[in-house]
């Protein structure tokens, strides 16, 4: 006589694993609806910007063909490859014109004040001829120039 042995397995519940999906779904896409409204929101540190005001100042700006000729170049507040720029604590603002190996400084509504030009070290090398980026800190300008591979260091005078 044989005897039939009765194997139970275990029986899955589809209604619980159901809603377990139903609600893992929607506890998701509400987080996910949150972290939309809080990346947007502006009021979570989201900055927006509006363009205010250019300095027009570079000589292809300028509509005559005589424009970027080198006496035009070489004005006080004509940019030629700007790189850097810099703020000091007055609120002056330090432009780095590159390919006019100097340093340019302008009131905050960009009227020029004064310039720092290149000049001849006693090694043969010159200041200011491929500036990368500019600093100000405190009574100095810090400057990165890709040529010499050198820190350039002007003391602030007056």
């Amino acid at each position: 006589m044989s005897r039939k042995i009765a194997i139970r397995t275990p029986t899955y519940d589809r209604k619980i694993g159901n809603k377990f999906f139903i609600y893992f779904f929607c506890f998701n896409f509400i987080i996910f609806l949150l972290s939309l409204t809080l990346i947007t929101d502006s009021s979570f540190g989201i900055e927006s910007y509006e363009f205010e005001n250019k300095w027009n100042t570079s000589c292809e700006a300028i509509p005559d063909e005589w424009a970027c000729n080198p006496s035009y170049i070489m004005q006080d507040g004509v940019f030629r490859y700007p790189t850097g720029i810099a703020v000091d604590n007055n609120g002056n603002v330090y432009v780095a014109d590159s390919w006019n190996d100097r340093i340019q400084k302008f009131t905050s509504d960009g009227d020029f004040i004064t310039k720092i030009e290149s000049i001849e070290l006693d090694d043969g090398k010159k200041t200011l001829e491929e500036m990368f980026d500019l600093k100000v800190t405190g009574m100095k300008i810090l400057v990165s120039d890709s040529r010499t591979d050198a820190l350039e260091i002007f003391s602030i005078l007056s």
